[in-house]
């Protein structure tokens, strides 16, 4: 899911303990987790590209079932770890074109950076298609994806992609709200060895701090 949105995909697919400082640094406000902590209560919910596992251990404890999807095996083996205490979890290894779950299955989809990420319009209408193939009468979805607005995106150069991937987005039917948050590092030096693991060297040069700016918008249906 996530491999190709990266400058050096090694990192989400193995280099996983560097991919959760940076999971760990995003949202330092926790602005993401009380928005949709009351909207997860009592419901059984996929979280469609889950990582690390950084939301599933605050959102999986509120929820009746959670299923935390992921295509990394490493990513997946760290996130068990770092739920290993909660029992609600139920970890699966796939694609997010194909959830092997039963139709009208979940009450919620939650899904972090995943779409945007996605080669080409018809693989990520295959995932929309699959969202909307699992999700019960009246189900709720909640994407979340980055704005075109923000030091993030400038930094990163990726202004006029991510504006016309929110398009297209929003061109499915789906609601937008805006969210302001930002990452926060434990320093400079580990910001800077974060980002450039991701992106290059002249990307992480850009950082003047171990905090940077990172608007969010959460598309719903």
């Amino acid at each position: 899911m996530k491999q190709k949105s990266l400058a050096n995909p090694e990192v989400y697919i193995s280099k996983n303990t560097i991919y959760d400082e940076f999971a760990k640094a995003e949202d330092h406000q926790k602005k993401i987790e009380k928005f949709l902590l009351p909207k997860l209560k009592n419901k059984i919910v996929l979280d469609l590209g889950c990582g690390t596992g950084r939301f599933s251990k605050i959102f999986a404890p509120a929820s009746k079932k959670y299923f935390a999807l992921d295509i990394s095996e490493k990513q997946l083996k760290l996130a068990k770890r770092n739920t290993k205490n909660i029992k609600k979890i139920t970890f699966i290894e796939s694609t997010a074109e194909k959830v092997p779950l039963p139709d009208h299955s979940v009450d919620v989809v939650f899904s972090s950076w995943v779409i945007s990420v996605i080669q080409g319009r018809r693989n990520k209408k295959r995932v929309l298609k699959e969202i909307k193939r699992v999700l019960s009468k009246n189900g709720r979805v909640f994407i979340i994806e980055n704005d075109s607005k923000g030091e993030f995106e400038r930094i990163r150069g990726h202004i006029k992609r991510t504006e016309n991937g929110n398009i297209w987005l929003k061109k499915q039917g789906f609601k937008m709200k805006r969210i302001k948050i930002y990452f926060k590092f434990k320093d400079f030096e580990t910001a800077k060895e974060v980002i450039r693991s991701f992106y290059g060297k002249a990307i992480s040069n850009k950082l003047r701090s171990n905090k940077i700016e990172h608007n969010i918008i959460v598309f719903t249906n």
